[in-house]
This record gives C-alpha cells, sequence and structure tokens, in this order.
C-alpha cells in the first residue's frame, strides 16, 4: 500500500492531513476427504451440494482506505524540549471492505449410487459474501514526544473515536453447480462503530527540510459488518445483516517528509 499527506507545523500547534491505501489481503484454506466434506453437520439438508462434498474452499480478501484531518495542540514546544505532549482532535474517513468465498465440489466418484449406473458430472456451487463499510467518524487523543536529540524523535499516538458507519452486504449462493439460486441479497443498516488507532514512529532529520521516519500502526474497528458473520447455516429467507463483528490491522510503514 501506501501512505501520503502535507501538515502545516508551527511549534505549539499542526494541522495534518493524511491518506493511506492497503493493498488487497488475502487467504485461503482447504479441505479434501471423500464424501466427507460439510458445510453444516447440524443441518445436512441445508443445500445439496455443500454436504457430502469431496472438496471444500475458502477463501477470504479485505481491503483498506482511510483519510483523517487532525488538530494538533502542544502543551509543551514540538520539537523543542525532552518531552512534548499535545492533544489532538480530528475527523476521519474509513472505507473497509470484506469478501467471503466458500465452494464445495463433488466428484463423479461420490455422485455414483451402484456401478451399473453412468458416472454423473461433477458439481460445484459458490456461497459468496461481500460487505462494505463507509465509516464518517470524529475522534481524539493524545501525542507523547521523545526529542533526545534535535536530529532525532519518537513519536507515540494514540486516538479513539466514533462513527457513522453505512454498512452494506450482498450474500449469493447458488446449488445444483450453481445453476439454482437459493440466496442472493442486498442488505443495508446504519451503525456506529468505535475506531481506536495507535502509531508508534521514529523520525530522524538529517537535514531542516528533510526527515526520514519508520512507524507501526495498529487499527481496531468494533461494531462494524465482517464478511463470516454474515453467514447463515440453514434453511431461510431472511435477509441479514450483522453489524457487531471486530478487526484489527497492524502493519509497519515508513517514508520521508519534506518540511519547507
Amino acid at each position: 500500500g501506501y501512505r501520503v499527506g502535507m501538515g502545516y507545523f508551527t511549534p505549539n500547534w499542526t494541522a495534518e492531513l493524511t491518506y493511506f491505501w492497503i493493498q488487497d489481503a488475502r487467504a485461503s484454506c482447504s479441505r479434501n476427504d471423500e464424501g466427507q466434506v460439510f458445510f453444516s453437520l447440524k443441518h445436512p439438508d441445508f443445500s445439496n451440494d455443500f454436504e457430502g462434498a469431496d472438496h471444500g474452499k475458502a477463501e477470504y480478501e479485505t481491503g483498506l482506505q482511510n483519510a483523517e484531518l487532525n488538530y494538533y495542540r502542544y502543551v509543551t514546544p514540538r520539537k523543542k524540549d525532552y518531552f512534548a505532549v499535545a492533544w489532538l482532535a480530528g475527523v476521519r474517513y474509513t472505507y473497509l471492505a470484506e469478501e467471503l468465498k466458500l465452494g464445495f465440489r463433488t466428484s463423479e466418484a461420490t455422485q455414483l449410487i451402484n456401478l451399473n449406473q453412468p458416472p454423473l458430472p461433477v458439481e460445484s456451487s459458490h456461497y459468496t459474501i461481500d460487505t462494505h463499510n463507509f465509516m464518517y467518524g470524529v475522534q481524539t487523543g493524545a501525542v507523547l514526544e521523545w526529542n533526545p536529540w534535535k536530529w532525532m524523535s519518537w513519536d507515540l499516538t494514540v486516538k479513539g473515536g466514533v462513527a457513522v458507519d453505512f454498512a452494506r452486504q450482498h450474500t449469493h449462493l447458488r446449488d445444483f453447480n450453481d445453476t439454482v439460486k437459493l440466496r442472493e441479497y442486498t442488505k443495508h443498516r446504519l451503525g456506529a462503530p468505535f475506531i481506536g488507532d495507535g502509531i508508534l514512529k521514529f523520525t530522524l532529520s538529517p537535514f531542516k527540510w528533510w526527515d526520514v521516519y519508520l512507524g507501526y500502526e495498529v487499527l481496531y474497528f468494533a461494531g462494524i459488518a465482517c464478511a463470516p458473520d454474515q453467514l447463515v447455516k440453514h434453511r431461510t429467507d431472511d435477509q441479514i445483516i450483522r453489524t457487531k463483528g471486530y478487526a484489527i490491522y497492524y502493519g509497519w510503514f515508513g517514508g520521508f517528509m519534506f518540511n519547507f
């Protein structure tokens, strides 16, 4: 992914606009066991291709984008004292999307009723769920800055706030080799998730006009629509959207900043 930003800095206050995009992360797992792969043992009549299959595979994908505008007010001058402390207030837009795709396949051998009958064609069906969270929030927090030398500093930033989430989920379930539609619908819900954000950043300033930094960030979301939470393992015509999920994103980032 990438992160870009711009800001206006003074010894006593800072205004900063940032944006980052994270490349979609993917994971998958599978199981092979002739005639013994089930989507739901409690509900064996859920569907035809999802019960007593030979092969099952789950694929998960998630993506994240975030934009923020924050105002920092320093209690002690920035980059001047050995320690500097600031409080902050700001607004945030975050888009978080997930996709979960389940596929079940039954081979020719499993579908044979007896040896005198010809083999049936291989059947493969899929259960796909997409969720989208469009979050508009406000936040507040604090910054602790340690300046052991003029050319080096450490920053610990903690932010938290609430958002209005325009959540959406789309369910697509087909059976009998994807030829029969069992479920297909889109649901919306308005939510109020909590968003927590923690950043530890190390900065070197070899020149007055140029900084190089390396940081680690943890983002926490509670009260959002997650794709796995939307799974339904029994026969129903109810159209649902659940917004009590949580997600944690974390990782390293680095770059440079020009000062004018």
